[in-house]
């Protein structure tokens, strides 16, 4: 009988013990994020004076046979007469730019680059509702090759705008981009929207790092932000948050959602946005901020930054999330339902470390610049101008 006892108390201790093994293991898996990051060869940021001089010396390198690029728009006349001048060199350019480069004013200057010997210019699939990846590939395929995964457009609002771009020669993540650049030209040719799945023969993501829309980046970003133990450091310029209503039933709170969660757990987050969005509705991110807010009243953890832009005030168009000061991710994405599940964008998630880690140091400054939200959208003037005229 004794033994018995004996051997049933064991029984319960290592039952109990698996428990607490399994419930350990199980948090480990909850809030660790998939992916430590890449490290950053190079890294700038906007805004500034030199604007997209590193884009242009990346064009203008002797070493330089191939560019493979996604942008979603293109005025800056420096980067349009480097990719005219590589062209004259030889060097083999193509480029997916969203439908509305060509339209209107943008037509021109698609039609200036369709004239170069040397550059493929494509026309995005509309299977996409845009194409917004401003991203680019150096000599694919070859020992040399390396990206640049950016935030930023080669648009001439640099000296005013808040953005950011990192380097990279990650084998897995150009392995990745290279894939997808080549099924993004057959995606165009043929108006679909496949994606790097395994499916049909086609090469599936390799790389914990890199985030597309629309493939996996709602379910990576939240990922990521669920897996912050300390802070949380975001800019984004769209921050959707829709509750159900009778005239809009599906929601989409899911970022909110996360970031409120981790408010609750003593987390520090800090978010923001432009005051005068620059998209069909200048107020759109008030929802967002208010509801933040509240969550973590009386403090204010989520602001806008004022408008006109200027150096000191720039325009929040960078998407950025810093987490815990280690790791954070930088692209093409919003947090919005339409560019997180419709739309083509790129991203990645870098290191804290090196050339990177400028871009906490202008986070803080930019947090400091940044002012508390209006009470409500309709706050926001209709008329509001982001940019000085």
């Amino acid at each position: 009988m004794k033994i018995k006892k004996i051997f049933t108390r064991i029984l319960i201790f290592a039952i109990a013990t698996f428990a607490i093994g399994l419930t350990y293991a199980w948090a480990q898996h909850k809030w660790q994020y998939p992916a430590n990051g890449i490290v950053a060869e190079d890294a700038f940021a906007n805004p500034s004076p030199n604007g997209h001089q590193r884009v242009i010396d990346a064009i203008n390198d002797p070493k330089t046979h191939s560019i493979e690029m996604w942008m979603y728009s293109m005025s800056d006349p420096a980067v349009i007469n480097a990719l005219r001048a590589a062209d004259a060199r030889g060097v083999k350019i193509a480029i997916i730019f969203n439908d509305r480069m060509f339209q209107g004013h943008d037509e021109r200057i698609v039609n200036e680059l369709t004239s170069g010997t040397h550059i493929q210019i494509i026309r995005a699939s509309p299977k996409f509702s845009i194409t917004h990846a401003k991203t680019f590939i150096v000599n694919a395929g070859q020992p040399d090759d390396y990206a640049w995964i950016m935030s930023l457009n080669m648009t001439q609002n640099y000296p005013n705008q808040a953005d950011f771009a990192v380097k990279t020669d990650d084998p897995k993540v150009l392995t990745d981009l290279t894939n997808l650049f080549q099924l993004d030209e057959e995606n165009a040719k043929n108006s679909t929207a496949l994606e790097l799945d395994g499916q049909d023969g086609r090469a599936r993501l390799t790389s914990p790092n890199l985030i597309v829309s629309p493939q996996n980046s709602l379910e990576r970003i939240l990922a990521l932000i669920n897996s912050a133990h300390s802070s949380i450091d975001m800019t984004v310029e769209n921050l959707s948050y829709f509750v159900p209503t009778p005239k809009y039933p599906k929601p989409f709170t899911q970022i909110v959602d996360a970031l409120i969660a981790k408010i609750k757990e003593g987390v520090q987050v800090r978010v923001i946005t432009p005051s005068c969005d620059m998209n069909w509705n200048p107020g759109f991110n008030m929802r967002a901020l208010n509801a933040l807010n509240q969550a973590a009243s009386p403090k204010f953890v989520a602001k806008m930054m004022p408008y006109p832009a200027s150096p000191t005030s720039p325009y929040m168009h960078q998407k950025l999330i810093i987490v815990d000061h280690k790791i954070f991710f930088i692209g093409s994405e919003n947090f919005s339902v339409n560019s997180l599940e419709k739309a083509r964008e790129i991203g990645v998630i870098v290191k804290l470390s090196g050339p990177a880690a400028i871009v906490q140091q202008d986070f803080d400054q930019e947090f400091n610049e940044a002012v508390a939200p209006a009470g409500s959208d309709r706050a926001i003037p209709r008329n509001c101008q982001a940019f000085q005229k």
